[in-house]
């Protein structure tokens, strides 16, 4: 991770501490984020040997298992502590755990269950009894039933006293040149929709589920007494999809005279479904900026994503952006099954006419036809995921190690662009080639050692509207073999051809 990268409180893990401090008596809690100390596992666990806790609880992605897994080594030399596990990738992988040595494995949403495991454990009580969890007996995995989702009513507020006072915590709400702190904050879990790269599903089943109005409200409110923060970042899977809960929750804010700025990520559809006054709405109560998932312009890929709006609704996304001078962040994928160069063309296109046009994006985003280097973060197969499970037959898995399971790694590459034959649309490559070679070196992924530029022009020799992306990318291949591996070849060169169709130069045939 670079060092000066954003590091988010670690909401989940401090709503849960809250729950148990109100259904455990006397529970004593330390909390010790690795994420930001960056201290070794052997480090940390010296640190739980020292203070000989009775129960080590560890919360980890699947990008952060590995480092999980040698901690739970470390400690397991010098301490029989009870271990158990929660987080998206234990929901997914609850056996895997288990044999890297977790005792106890919380399957989904982690209050209830943690409190209920340490009741029974700390009565040494029966753990079958506990719904949700995952653990051996006698060499068996047993996994209990699933167990019913929280009234999110009975949720207390994040415990954040457990945080250093002088953490690298850096929760941003992208408002430019603001230094000012800001705290995450959850209005709702889940999410209706059903999109095959999300493992939100996992933990909350589809089942949108939002706390009171009151109970949102009084948790900004005490943040703002107790600790003067006024930034907010919902991390809601989608704050606009109650429109009722929306309106009175800004209603809520205004009258409470809350002066507060937040931001929230939403879709194209629930964004483009509510109501101007509601959109007036929340900017009087606050809103500065909106992350809205639009995911991809291309037509097949929406068609995959199974997402309900079409690539005819951005024009109407692009207009209502525009009315309301809304900074709003487009949020692209890229390397998704269905792409095509011809695609990847029109995106571009479609992008710049529509997004482009745009006051605030115009002015401070500088929209370019160059979707994929500026604004696209990488399709990523997350354990557990619809993707995840069908990803072989969509395309290659570059890397299996769970630590690149981040959309910041490409980890894939799908057959449509693979199997794809581009074709030049008659430019000259010369006049342009240093404007390519620029958008090229803005990508981390282009292999150190090779020349870009030489590169470039041995791809674009090889464009005869007959050779696949993957034909072209074996020759390259045998030429640069000492230089380069076979999947770096074949990232490099699909690269390189999503930036010439993006800039005009190629299309499929």
């Amino acid at each position: 991770m670079q060092e000066d990268m954003e590091i988010e409180e670690p909401l989940g893990v401090l709503y849960l501490v809250g729950y148990i401090k109100d259904y455990v008596q006397n529970a004593l809690i330390d909390l010790i984020d690795a994420h930001v100390t960056r201290e070794a596992p052997k480090m940390v666990a010296e640190q739980t040997r020292q203070k000989n806790y009775d129960f080590i609880l560890i919360s980890t992605l699947s990008i952060g298992s590995g480092y999980a897994y040698e901690l739970i080594k470390w400690i397991r030399q010098s301490s029989k502590t009870t271990i158990i596990m929660g987080g998206p990738h234990v929901t997914a992988l609850p056996e895997e755990c288990l044999r890297a040595g977790a005792d106890y494995c919380v399957i989904g949403e982690g209050e209830a269950t943690v409190t209920n495991l340490l009741k029974i454990l700390i009565k040494g009580e029966d753990p079958s009894s506990v719904d949700g969890i995952a653990f051996f007996s006698e060499g068996s995995v047993i996994r209990t039933r699933q167990r019913e989702l929280i009234d999110l009513k009975v949720l207390n507020f994040p415990d954040f006293s457990l945080l250093p006072s002088d953490s690298t915590y850096k929760t941003s709400i992208h408002i430019q040149n603001s230094n000012e702190k800001a705290l995450p904050i959850m209005a709702s879990r889940g999410c209706v929709n059903d999109c095959p790269f999300c493992s939100s599903k996992l933990t909350w089943r589809r089942k949108l589920r939002f706390r009171t109005v009151g109970s949102v409200v009084n948790e900004i409110e005490f943040i703002v007494m107790k600790y003067s923060v006024h930034h907010f970042h919902f991390q809601d899977d989608d704050l606009l999809l109650n429109r009722s809960f929306l309106r009175s929750l800004c209603q809520e804010i205004k009258r409470r005279k809350l002066d507060i700025k937040f931001c929230f990520i939403t879709s194209v559809k629930a964004f483009l479904a509510l109501a101007d006054e509601e959109v007036e709405l929340l900017q009087e109560s606050g809103m500065r900026v909106i992350e809205i998932g639009i995911e991809s312009l291309i037509p097949e890929v929406l068609q995959y994503l199974k997402k309900t709006y079409t690539i005819y609704d951005i024009p109407l996304l692009s207009s209502r952006i525009s009315k309301f001078n809304i900074d709003a962040r487009p949020l692209i994928m890229y390397l998704v099954p269905g792409e095509t160069y011809t695609g990847y063309r029109n995106q571009a296109n479609l992008f710049q006419e529509t997004l482009g046009t745009t006051s605030y994006l115009k002015k401070n985003w500088n929209v370019n036809p160059f979707v994929f280097t500026t604004y696209a973060s990488a399709y990523t197969p997350l354990p557990g995921t619809a993707f995840h499970c069908t990803v072989n037959s969509l395309g290659i898995q570059l890397k299996q190690s769970l630590k690149d399971c981040s959309t910041g790694v490409i980890s894939f590459l799908p057959n449509s662009l693979l199997e794809d034959c581009p074709q030049k649309s008659g430019k000259l490559l010369s006049k342009n080639i240093h404007e390519l070679i620029k958008q090229a070196k803005q990508h981390s992924f282009f292999p150190l050692n090779i020349c870009l530029e030489e590169y470039l022009n041995v791809v674009w020799e090889k464009i005869d509207a007959i050779r696949t992306t993957k034909e072209i990318a074996n020759e390259l291949y045998s030429m640069y073999s000492t230089k380069i591996t076979y999947h770096q070849t074949l990232t490099a060169t699909t690269l390189i051809l999503i930036i010439l169709a993006e800039s005009g130069f190629i299309l499929s045939n």
